[in-house]
C-alpha cells in the first residue's frame, strides 16, 4: 500500500478496485478491504440499534476453495479456544476422523443463490495444526466469480457478524452445540432433527440482519434480481423452516405485498414496534426455539401498541 510520512495520518483512503478475477492480488486486496470496512460499518449500525459491538480482535479468514461458492460461517473459534479441541472430537462422524480443516469447511452456511457447499473438500491436513494456533472466528469463502459483488460480500459479513454478538450473549456451550449440529447435518438439516429449533433462532437472526443491513448500505443499487429488502419481504422461510421473515415482519412498519402464509391466507403483517434490541434480548443460552421468543414478545405488546389479534394473525402465517 506504500508508506506515508506526514504530521497527520488520519483520513487516509486507499482504493482497492473491484475485480471478479479471484486468483489475483487485486481481488485479495479488494476482498480484504471489503471485509475490513464491513466490520466498522457493522459497529456503527449495531450502536444505532442499541446492540453490542462484535468482539474485538476478530480473526477473519478469507478463503477461495473451488466449488464452494460465496459462503460464510462464524465458528468463533479464537474467542472460544475450547471449540478447537471439541471440533476434533466432533469430526468423528460415521467412525471416520476428518482433519479439523474439513470440519471448518463444512460449517459454511447455505445462502439463497449459492447452494449448499459439499461436506468434504480437499484441504491439506497441516491446516488443522494451524487452526489450533490461529483459529478463525469468521470465515468467508469467495470463489463464484459471477456473483462476487460488494453487496454480496457485505451481506455475508453482516450476517456472520450478527452471529458474533449472538455468540457473546448465548455463550460458549450454546455455540458448541450449534457447531456440532452443523457438522453432523452438513448445514441446517431439514427442520425435523433434534436441535433444529436452535438453528431457527440462530439463522433467523443472521438472515434478517444480513438482508436489512445490506439494503441500508446499497438500497436500489444492488446486484441481485430483487433488492435485499424485497428478499426479506417476499419469503417466509429459508430452507423451508427458518422463519427469518418473521423477525423482519415484527420490526417493519409496512404491510407490503406479502406472500401466502402456511395457513393458506395472505400473510397478515399489521405488526410493528418490536426492535432488533428486543429480539437480541431474547437470545440467551436457554433460547432454543422461536416459540420461546414468541412468548417473550407477548409481554411487550401493550407498550408497543400491538394488538393481540394482529400479533396472533402474523404468528399464524408462520405457524407459530
Amino acid at each position: 500500500m506504500g508508506s506515508y510520512d506526514a504530521p497527520n495520518l488520519n483520513g487516509i483512503s486507499i482504493h482497492f478496485p473491484w475485480t471478479n478475477d479471484i486468483d489475483t492480488s487485486r481481488f485479495r486486496g479488494w476482498a480484504a478491504a471489503t471485509a475490513n470496512n464491513s466490520i466498522y460499518e457493522t459497529q456503527r449500525y449495531f450502536t444505532s440499534q442499541n446492540l453490542p459491538h462484535p468482539p474485538g480482535n476478530l480473526k477473519v479468514l478469507l478463503t477461495c476453495f473451488e466449488n464452494m461458492g460465496n459462503v460464510g460461517s462464524a465458528p468463533m473459534l479464537d474467542k472460544s479456544p475450547g471449540n478447537v479441541s471439541l471440533l476434533t472430537a466432533a469430526t468423528y462422524v460415521g467412525g471416520v476422523l476428518y482433519p479439523i480443516a474439513v470440519s471448518i469447511v463444512s460449517l459454511f452456511e447455505p445462502t439463497p443463490d449459492r447452494g449448499v457447499p459439499p461436506t468434504v473438500v480437499p484441504v491439506l491436513a497441516p491446516l488443522s495444526v494451524w487452526l489450533g494456533i490461529a483459529a478463525p472466528d469468521i470465515i468467508v469463502n469467495s470463489s463464484n466469480a459471477a456473483n462476487i459483488n460488494s453487496d454480496d460480500m457485505r451481506e455475508i459479513l453482516y450476517h456472520e457478524l450478527a452471529h458474533s454478538i449472538h455468540f457473546l450473549k448465548a455463550g460458549d456451550a450454546y455455540w458448541l452445540d450449534e457447531i456440532i449440529f452443523t457438522i453432523q447435518h452438513n448445514g441446517y438439516g431439514n427442520g425435523t432433527e433434534n436441535g433444529s429449533g436452535r438453528v431457527q433462532v440462530v439463522e433467523s437472526w443472521g438472515y434478517q440482519m444480513g438482508y436489512n443491513m445490506a439494503h441500508l448500505r446499497y438500497g436500489v443499487l444492488h446486484s441481485e434480481s430483487d433488492s435485499w429488502l424485497e428478499q426479506a419481504e417476499e419469503e417466509l422461510f429459508f430452507e423451508g423452516f427458518i422463519p427469518y421473515g418473521w423477525q423482519h415482519d415484527l420490526i417493519d412498519n409496512a404491510n407490503a405485498e406479502e406472500p401466502t402464509g402456511i395457513n393458506g391466507l395472505p400473510l397478515s403483517d399489521n405488526v410493528t414496534g418490536i426492535t432488533r434490541s428486543d429480539i437480541f434480548n431474547t437470545m440467551g443460552s436457554g433460547t432454543v426455539t422461536v416459540q420461546f421468543q414468541r412468548n417473550e414478545f407477548q409481554t411487550l405488546l401493550p407498550s408497543r401498541g400491538i394488538t393481540q389479534a394482529n400479533y396472533d394473525a402474523l404468528n399464524a402465517g408462520y405457524g407459530l
